[in-house]
């Protein structure tokens, strides 16, 4: 049920996402991940642009994901906002975030 997202340039993977239902009206952004070299080069930025688009045009109103802390202002600045408090995730600190779709 997962809707998977390779960013690719050249024939070279530069980026990935994955968008995975977790009840009736919520969709769980996971697994985002652009490639070092690539980074501050828009690969991020349009695969959340994807993402959101898909999960907005299906059955969901509603968006979560787990942030690692340094990255948390990436996704604010798609309208995520933070739900909660710190937390570690595979030995790296995350915050719950959240938005309507």
């Amino acid at each position: 049920d997962c809707r998977h997202y390779l960013a690719m340039l050249d024939d070279v993977p530069v980026g990935t996402a994955r968008v995975r239902p977790i009840g009736d009206d919520t969709v769980k952004f996971e697994r985002m991940a652009v490639r070092r070299e690539y980074r501050k080069q828009d690969v991020g930025r349009s695969l959340m642009r994807i993402a959101l688009a898909d999960a907005a045009a299906g059955s969901a109103t509603r968006g979560v994901l787990h942030a690692q802390c340094h990255a948390s202002a990436f996704y604010e600045k798609f309208g995520f906002v933070q739900d909660g408090e710190i937390f570690t995730e595979a030995g790296i600190e995350h915050i719950a975030m959240v938005r309507n779709l």
